[in-house]
């Protein structure tokens, strides 16, 4: 799975190829350990395209998060910043 660009303003892209055809929720934490934004990644054909925007009801802050995905073959985790 790619997370581009990184750093970022809190508007991402998530990117990858997959066997899996169910939705896979993800979790952004921040680096207090609070889940800020929720959702679910939508593959596509075995492919994910995915804009991701913001934590929710509220933009991101400047600071480092991390993003959880899970998949029938495991948790994804992957690192971002956010500046402004």
């Amino acid at each position: 799975i790619a997370l581009f660009p990184n750093p970022n303003t809190g508007e991402f892209m998530v990117s990858c190829i997959t066997d899996v055809t169910d939705d896979m929720p993800y979790e952004v934490v921040d680096i207090a350990g609070r889940v800020v934004s929720r959702g679910a990644l939508h593959p596509v054909n075995g492919v994910v395209r995915q804009q991701i925007s913001g934590g929710g009801d509220h933009d991101l802050q400047p600071g480092q998060y991390v993003m959880r995905v899970v998949s029938p073959m495991g948790v994804n985790i992957m690192y971002f910043t956010v500046q402004r």
